[in-house]
């Protein structure tokens, strides 16, 4: 078997939570290669803390009425060391969603403790690409 030339896609899909076609879903990603003992973080004033947050998983979706993205920050923690991002001031592109369906995926800057982001206003599916 020729494994070079087969498309190997593999997905890790969010495993709880439902998606609610009248509420503004979303999830967070961790694409940060680190497994967080715990992880806190706040999307435009709606904010929540995770006791584990493993690497390439996905928390549960959450559904609410309004999703406001006018700004993200997170902390997470592991072995007692912080990684945490600036707070990221969404400017001319803050909304507020109230319908739909989105994914924060959270990246850890390269040598060095900081957190960035990237949300996707259109999350067309429950894996990602790996």
């Amino acid at each position: 078997m020729d494994l070079e030339n087969m498309d190997q896609s593999l997905c890790v899909p969010v495993v709880c939570g439902e998606i609610q076609n009248n509420k503004a879903n979303f999830a967070l990603y961790n694409d940060t290669d680190i497994d967080f003992d715990s992880f806190y973080y706040d999307i435009g004033g709606y904010n929540d803390s995770i006791d584990f947050f493993p690497l390439d998983q996905y928390t549960c979706w959450v559904n609410t009425d309004t999703l406001n993205i006018s700004y993200f920050v997170a902390k997470g923690k592991i072995n007692n060391q912080d990684y945490t991002s600036d707070t990221l001031w969404m400017q001319e592109n803050a909304r507020a969603y109230t319908s739909g369906t989105f994914v924060l995926e959270i990246y850890k800057v390269e040598s060095s403790n900081k957190l960035e982001f990237q949300f996707e206003d259109d999350y067309q599916g429950e894996c990602k690409d790996l």
